[in-house]
């Protein structure tokens, strides 16, 4: 394996697409606590609240992620998962200054999560033949694991980071972060 990771290390675009993916999903693991206090903090904020903000992201998402696999087999893949994260770190950042200068609102967190799941739906099947575009397929098996093993690590660490950043600047700052 060490071998392998040197093999995948040495490849420009593998490593760019592993530290991206760290980087992205380091802000990812900060989204789940921070809209949920987020949103229990918003003037009617409850668990329905935070149950139809959720239901927001996930059902565009499960309704478009077939229409994403189209989209992401005739675009060029890298573009797209750009835009697509590019796209939704604008909403992100926008909920984000929203709850930190007091605009945010239940409905707010409903759309953004509206438009992440379907962008999202977009944004999975692209990434996940991304790796098999930028590989060897020598170093294939080498490069998914190396992609997901440094996505799920930067997750962890993401949702610890969420914990602390909510609990002493707010969750709009660790909405903000994940934007950025």
């Amino acid at each position: 394996m060490n071998s392998g990771l040197k093999a995948v290390w040495s490849v420009r675009n593998l490593r760019i697409l592993l530290l991206a993916r760290f980087i992205s999903n380091l802000g990812n693991g900060l989204a789940p606590v921070a809209i949920s206090f987020g949103v229990l903090a918003l003037p009617g904020g409850n668990g329905k609240t935070l149950s139809l903000v959720m239901v927001a992201n996930f059902l565009p998402l499960a309704l478009f992620a077939l229409v994403g696999g189209v989209i992401g087999d005739r675009l060029p893949r890298a573009a797209l998962v750009g835009a697509t994260d590019i796209l939704l770190a604008i909403f992100v950042m926008s909920n984000g200054l929203a709850l930190i200068t007091g605009n945010g609102s239940i409905t707010l967190f409903v759309i953004v999560g509206a438009i992440g799941g379907f962008l999202n739906a977009i944004w999975y099947p692209s990434m996940s033949a991304l790796t098999s575009d930028l590989a060897d397929p020598k170093i294939l098996q080498e490069s998914n694991s190396a992609i997901m093993l440094s996505s799920n690590i930067a997750m962890i660490i993401g949702t610890s980071l969420g914990g602390v950043i909510v609990a002493t600047v707010g969750a709009g700052w660790a909405i903000l972060l994940d934007g950025i």
